[in-house]
Parts: C-alpha cells; sequence; structure tokens
C-alpha cells in the first residue's frame, strides 16, 4: 500500500513539475515577465489542455506516439493564454484597481456627455466646416462661431476655460476673430464653501487654521477656477496671502486633459490643419503646463527663480514680487506674503489722478521687469493681466500669481533679442536667421523664399511713418505659419505675456508703445552683453579654460604631420557606436529571423502533411505527418512569439 501510495506520489511530481516546466517554458519563449499567480493559471491551462488532447487522441499507442505533438500543442495553448492575460490585464487581476478605474471612467463618460451637449447646444460642429462667400460674409461668420465658442467655454469650465485663453495668443493658429473673442474669457467663479477650504487647509498644514495663523479670514478676496485666496495673519504678525487649490478640482482637470487629448487627436487624424498645427502635440504641452499650475510647489519654485534672478541685476525694474513663506506651503496650499496695492483694473481713479511722468514710470518699470525675464533669466510671467498688476506705494508695481510661466533656454533668448534687434535695424536676413533658429521645422524651409517674404513683411509693416504694434508680431506669426513653420509653445507663451501686458500697460499709460521700449530695452541689453569689459571677462574665461588642450596641441599636431608624411594617416568611422542604435538593429534582425523561421517551418509543415507516402506507424498515421504537426507547432510559436514582441508595451 506504500509503495502504490509513493508510485502515486512519484507520478504527481512529475507530472506536476512538467506542466510548470510548460508554463515556465511558455513564458520564456514569449520573453514575459509573469506574476506567480498567472503562472499557477498557466500551468493549470496546460494541465486542462494536454488532458483534453490526450483523450482526443485515442488509444495508448496513439499517444505514445503523439507525444511530442500533445506537449506542443499544450504549451502553444498556454503561450497564448499568457499572451492574450497580458494584452487584456497587463496588471493582473486587481479589484481595487478596476474599481479605481471603472470609477474614473465612468466619471469621465459623465463629463463627455456634459460636454458634448454643450457643444451641440452652441453647433460647435461647424467650426470644422468651410466659411463660404465673400470676406465679409467671412469675417462675420467667423465673428459668430467665435462667439460660440467662447460662450461653450465658459459654460464647460476650468479646464477648457484654459485651453481658449492660452489659443487667445496663437495668433499664427487661429484667425484675428477668434483671437479676439476668446481673448474676453474669464474664469471669475464663485467661491468654494469654508468648510471645503478649511479641510485642505487642516489636512496640508497638519493643523487646524486657527493653529497656524494668528487670523484668518474665511471670505476669499479673489477666486478663480483653480484657486482662492484669503487674507490672513501669521503667529509673528506678519500678513500673508493664502492661496488654496479648490477641493476635487484636479480630478476634474485630468477627465478633461483626457478630452483635449482625445478631441485633438481625432482632429489631427482627420483634418489637414490639425496635422499641420500638430493639435495632439498642442494638446500634450497644454495638459503639462496646467499640471504644473495645480502644483503650488512649482508656483513657489517660479517666484523664487525670478526673484533670485532680480537681485543678481542691481538695475533691475522696480517691481515687488511675493516672498513664499515655504514652512505652510504644499501643492495644494501657498503662503505669500501679502503686498499691499490696489489692482491695475481697479486703479482708474489713482492713475487718473497722477502726472503723466510718473505714469510713464509704472509702465516703464513693469515692461523692464517683465522683458528681463523674457530676456536674461529665462523664466516669466505668462499672465501679467490687470488682476495681477499692483499699483503700490512709491510708485512701485507688484506682481502677482506665478502658477503659469513661460521658459526659454540660453539659445531661445539670444534668438529673441537678435529677432527684435533685426527688426530694429530692418535688417531682413537677420531677421530670417533669427526665426529660423526660434521655429520648428526650420531645416527643410526654403530659406532664400522665407527672407523675401520677411522683407516685404518689414517694408509693409516697419517702414517709414509707420507705428509698430503687437499685430506686426501676429502678422510675423501668420507669415511663417504660411510657410510651413511651426511657432513652438514657449515663443507662443512670451507672444501672449506681450499682448496681455500691452493690455496691462494701455491702462496705466495709453500713449506707452510697448513695440518701440522693447526694441530699445533688447538693443540696450545687447550693448551692455557685447560691451568690451563682457567680451573681454568672457574670452579670458574661455581662454582660461582652453589652456589644457592648448599645451596639447604641438605635440598633437606634430604627430599629425609624422603621420601625413609617412602615410599612415587614416580616418576610422565605426558604424552603430552607440548601444541604442546596435540594440535597435539586433531587435530588427531579431524579428525578421523569427519571422522567417516561422515561415520556413510553416512550409516545412505544410507539405509533410500534405505528403503520402513515409513509414506508416498506425494505420491511419504516417511519419511524415507526426514531423509535420511537430513543424506546424513550431512555426506557430516562432510566430506568436514574434507578435508578442511587436504588440507588447514595453515599461
Amino acid at each position: 500500500m506504500i509503495t502504490q501510495m509513493g508510485s502515486y506520489l512519484i507520478i504527481a511530481v512529475i507530472f506536476v513539475g512538467l506542466y510548470a516546466a510548460i508554463a515556465i517554458g511558455a513564458r520564456q519563449l514569449l520573453g514575459l515577465r509573469v506574476r506567480p499567480m498567472r503562472m499557477f493559471l498557466a500551468a493549470a491551462v496546460s494541465w486542462v489542455s494536454s488532458t483534453l488532447i490526450i483523450g482526443y487522441v485515442g488509444p495508448p499507442e496513439r499517444q505514445s506516439i503523439l507525444f511530442s505533438v500533445v506537449l506542443g500543442l499544450s504549451l502553444l495553448i498556454t503561450m497564448v493564454f499568457l499572451a492574450v492575460a497580458e494584452l487584456v490585464l497587463p496588471h493582473g487581476l486587481r479589484p481595487a484597481v478596476w474599481k479605481r478605474q471603472i470609477h474614473h471612467e465612468v466619471r469621465r463618460v459623465r463629463r463627455y456627455r456634459q460636454v458634448a451637449r454643450i457643444a451641440s447646444r452652441y453647433r460647435l460642429a461647424r467650426l470644422l466646416l468651410p466659411i463660404r462667400g465673400d470676406r465679409v460674409e467671412v469675417s462675420q461668420e467667423r465673428a459668430r462661431r467665435a462667439i460660440a465658442l467662447r460662450r461653450a467655454l465658459e459654460e464647460c469650465g476650468v479646464t477648457l476655460v484654459k485651453l481658449g485663453q492660452a489659443l487667445s495668443a496663437r495668433h499664427d493658429l487661429l484667425p484675428a476673430e477668434y483671437i479676439t473673442e476668446l481673448s474676453r474669457l474669464h474664469d471669475q467663479v464663485r467661491p468654494s464653501p469654508w468648510p471645503e477650504i478649511e479641510a485642505v487647509l487642516t489636512e496640508d498644514l497638519g493643523a487646524a487654521a486657527e493653529e497656524v495663523f494668528l487670523d484668518f479670514e474665511p471670505k476669499p478676496i479673489a477666486a478663480a477656477s483653480i484657486a482662492q485666496v484669503h487674507r490672513a495673519r501669521l503667529r509673528s504678525g506678519v500678513k500673508v496671502a493664502v492661496k488654496v487649490r479648490r477641493p476635487g478640482v484636479a480630478a476634474i482637470v485630468e477627465d478633461d486633459l483626457a478630452i483635449t487629448r482625445h478631441v485633438a487627436r481625432i482632429i489631427e487624424s482627420r483634418t489637414e490643419w490639425g496635422r499641420t498645427i500638430g493639435a495632439a502635440a498642442l494638446a500634450e504641452g497644454f495638459a503639462t503646463a496646467l499640471r504644473e499650475e495645480l502644483d503650488f510647489q512649482i508656483e513657489a519654485q517660479n517666484i523664487a527663480t525670478i526673484t533670485a534672478s532680480a537681485k543678481a541685476r542691481p538695475g533691475s525694474a522696480s517691481v515687488r514680487l511675493p516672498a513664499v513663506h515655504t514652512d505652510y506651503s504644499s501643492a495644494r496650499v501657498l503662503v505669500m506674503e501679502f503686498l499691499e496695492g490696489v489692482p491695475v483694473g481697479a486703479a482708474a481713479e489713482l492713475l487718473n489722478g497722477g502726472d503723466v511722468e510718473r505714469r510713464h514710470k509704472l509702465a516703464a518699470s513693469l515692461m523692464s521687469c517683465i522683458l528681463e525675464q523674457i530676456l536674461v533669466s529665462g523664466t516669466f510671467h505668462c499672465d501679467p493681466h490687470p488682476g495681477n498688476v499692483l499699483i503700490m506705494e512709491n510708485d512701485e508695481c507688484g506682481l502677482l500669481d506665478f502658477g503659469v510661466v513661460g521658459r526659454f533656454d540660453p539659445a531661445m533668448r539670444d534668438a529673441v533679442q537678435q529677432l527684435l534687434l533685426a527688426i530694429d535695424r530692418t535688417d531682413r536676413a537677420g531677421a530670417c536667421d533669427a526665426l529660423l533658429d526660434i521655429l520648428e521645422n526650420s531645416d527643410s524651409i526654403d530659406s532664400a523664399r522665407l527672407e523675401v517674404a520677411v522683407g516685404q513683411f518689414m517694408a509693409r509693416h516697419l517702414g517709414a511713418g509707420r507705428t509698430p504694434g503687437l499685430d506686426t508680431f501676429a502678422a510675423l506669426f501668420q507669415l511663417v505659419t504660411i510657410h510651413g513653420l511651426r511657432v513652438p509653445p514657449e515663443v507662443a507663451a512670451m507672444f501672449r505675456t506681450l499682448t496681455t501686458l500691452q493690455g496691462t500697460i494701455d491702462r496705466i499709460d495709453p500713449r506707452f508703445n510697448l513695440l518701440e521700449e522693447a526694441r530699445d530695452f533688447a538693443a540696450g541689453h545687447y550693448s551692455e552683453a557685447t560691451s568690451f569689459s563682457k567680451i573681454t571677462t568672457g574670452f579670458g574665461e574661455d581662454l582660461f579654460a582652453l589652456l589644457p588642450s592648448l599645451r596639447r596641441l604641438p605635440r598633437r599636431m606634430d604627430r599629425i604631420s609624422a603621420a601625413l608624411e609617412q602615410g599612415r594617416l587614416s580616418v576610422g568611422v565605426q558604424l552603430f557606436a552607440h548601444e541604442r542604435d546596435r540594440n535597435h538593429v539586433t531587435g530588427l534582425v531579431h524579428q525578421t529571423l523569427l519571422a522567417f523561421l516561422a515561415a520556413a517551418t510553416g512550409v516545412m509543415a505544410a507539405l509533410l502533411l500534405s505528403s503520402t507516402g513515409g513509414p506508416p506507424l498506425t494505420p491511419d498515421l504516417q511519419l511524415f505527418h507526426v514531423f509535420g504537426y511537430n513543424l506546424l507547432i513550431i512555426s506557430a510559436v516562432l510566430m506568436l512569439r514574434a507578435l508578442v514582441r511587436i504588440f507588447r508595451r514595453e515599461p
């Protein structure tokens, strides 16, 4: 009895090991990382499949002949199970994740329906249809469509309002009627109830508001779609402004961004103009910028960067930025110095009572501050509208809300500066070169044709007796769009900043010419950067860095000349020197080889199975048929391996 039980145990261990080996082999052949639970299920599938196949094969003598075919079919079925499981459930059986994903999808579908109803009510589908008629009729129809679009975006809420505001600066993408209407978008909304804001404060500060602050005003002094601002005082008596993100706004934004990206992909795939402007890339850039705006820690870093850059320049413009109290700030709460002042939008009486020189000084200091951020620091405030600019005592301006900023690298700053200088000198060649440095897709452009177009633009807009304005830049960007170039998002952000700044400065000093002053500022900054002392200092630093190479230069020149004289000078070129290139080529070779082997074994299997000769193993089965079945399984395994390598999602 014991001996019989031991025999059964040995047989069970052998079968368990066999099915486990089949599951492991399937995983290795597919090249997948499989979790233990899925491996257990794969072993169970191999056991069930082999049992069914053995029952179908027939008598024991036939089973022994087709044993390799049974194992091969079981392996193939297990591989199919793992491949399908990886495709359908890449993260495995995780009920908590499923529940969260289902909840998100249901919420997203509801948001889709809400946005679709609003779009249908305002008939936004007609935006994709061409407009026919003369120029007046086209302009009138565009104005009607633009009004409908603005109203629909306002009704859709936070994310789509922000999208409209971002598009209002894209003169290179939208007609003037849309730009004018989208510029009127506002996101002033009803404040969130105090208990909801109090819960956010308590969670992020680790204590109730009355414990952290000496006093805190529950009624906000400003409320927008993403956050609202409250007045408070710290325990030290310092007045602060507390910016609190609205509860639940992050989830709404994510749902809206998913809709925006989906619509952008549809537009890019189905319309020529969508492909021209790169609608999907624009949507991704907008999503990145909006997520940054939701994180107040990024806003604190922006303030610190711009403040440090201003302090590094002793002659910087007199504009105050709020100091951030980082000990009390988080991703949802930002505690800043409270700047006492009157917003430009509400300072009409204060400004009208001042003299002309004072108003010009305020406008000049604000313009210089923004241009220093653009051309010197590289991080600049993107939304200097009248509500974000304060008129303070001692003829100072204050700047608020650094949630939306633009960023320029040094090369882009130099190119923008060169563009301003070329416009100032009416140098079409210099302006064309600067544009090609700034814009995207400039490698395939006909630079000579673009230079002629830039020259015509300068003659039309910058000729004698003409006063250039921001519409000059709009016309310039429309010109480059006609030539197949794209305006990078950071350049569009700069243009949005200048457009918004012009509206704010018009309220401070209507006679202030922003473009003229910007040209003078760029020229002055360029003169300072190219002064003799700056050049000699930079040259000395570069020369000092090159000294080690200069010391070795005579010896290297001697070696090169000796090799050239003796005929030993050669140049070695190594193909696929980068590991990424080698891996890519290796992967292509492997894929090609797998496909070839799969096809070859498949053809051989078909030939053997169709053969009528060969030694008979049973009355209805020949040896060639057994070989054919095995080769057919090998072909299917290789083909499945190739397909998984093609379609699997890499981490």
